[in-house]
């Protein structure tokens, strides 16, 4: 019997870890920053849309949900294998969720798309302007990032919904063959941005978590 209960028990804290948000770094948010236009980039790269994409992991307490965002356009200015400026365009009627049928993935882009989420008929391009990135230097007493092979802390301005919040975070950036590539993953609590549809806890199985995973991979050539 104790056996029985044992296993039960185990499966249920297995389910339930499956519905958290993805243990990753969380961003720091803040107030947006003012943007250096003074900085000079010795070239600048542009990113290939064609290799780079955006992911991200919603969840709720029955479930989770996940899925990709293409990137329009942008640029990476870099100077002296640093980079000191750079932005890109997120296409919102790109939207796909990628874990179930067809017909659900469908559906459900087509309500994250709506009034309900992040209105993409009202506002079809988020973007993100960098505005600083500094090599990662590991300090006593500071927790070190989640992310494996971290090079850099990236910060800059993200846009959604008309709304601008500042976002840090770490990233693992290389220079190779004359580009550049960018990878990060984390979460941000999407209500920071107006996003607030099912945000209340007390609506039990139909609460939608606030944190959000987003993943970057970003190839800048």
């Amino acid at each position: 019997m104790k056996t029985y209960l044992f296993v039960i028990f185990s499966l249920c804290l297995s389910i339930c870890a499956c519905v958290q948000a993805p243990k990753s770094d969380a961003a720091k948010v803040s107030d947006a920053k003012a943007v250096d236009n003074t900085s000079q980039a010795g070239r600048t790269l542009n990113i290939d849309n064609s290799k780079s994409l955006i992911t991200w992991v919603g969840t709720k307490p029955t479930g989770r949900h996940n899925g990709t965002l293409n990137i329009k356009s942008g640029g990476l200015g870099i100077t002296n294998s640093q980079i000191v400026s750079g932005n890109f365009d997120i296409e919102m009627s790109t939207l796909k969720v990628k874990d179930m049928d067809e017909e659900n993935n469908n559906n459900l882009a087509g309500h994250l798309m709506s009034e309900d989420f992040f209105k993409v008929k009202q506002f079809p391009i988020s973007t993100f302007i960098v505005t600083s990135v500094v090599p990662y230097r590991e300090n006593a007493g500071e927790t070190k990032p989640l992310l494996d092979g971290v090079t850099h802390n990236v910060i800059g301005n993200l846009t959604m919904l008309g709304n601008t919040k500042s976002i840090s975070f770490p990233a693992k950036i290389t220079f190779r063959d004359g580009g550049v590539k960018a990878e990060a993953n984390f979460n941000i609590n999407r209500t920071d941005w107006g996003i607030s549809y099912n945000s209340d806890k007390s609506l039990g199985d139909k609460f939608i978590r606030h944190d959000v995973n987003i993943g970057l991979n970003i190839v800048a050539m």
